[in-house]
């Protein structure tokens, strides 16, 4: 594990505090669930993530994503694609 992944692993909880609040001001005061994903570019590096939400509600949310990600016919928004 690298420098990077231990220090930013070290910070996830306070971002996840901080992104916990500002996904509610967006929502107009509703908490959204969420889970952060955090990898390097390096096959070598570790991959950690934080959620607001229990591991099975992350696991659910997240096989979504994977689920429409490889469905034929899903149109990828531009403003969603790797900048």
């Amino acid at each position: 594990m690298s420098q990077a992944d231990i220090a930013v692993s070290r910070k996830l909880q306070q971002i996840a505090k901080e992104l916990d609040k500002e996904l509610a001001k967006a929502a107009n005061g509703q908490r959204m669930g969420f889970s952060l994903i955090v990898f390097s570019d390096s096959t070598a590096g570790q991959t950690n993530y934080v959620s607001n939400c229990s591991r099975p509600e992350a696991a659910l949310a997240l096989q979504k994503v994977l689920d429409r990600w490889q469905s034929k016919g899903v149109i990828d928004v531009p403003a969603h694609k790797k900048h």
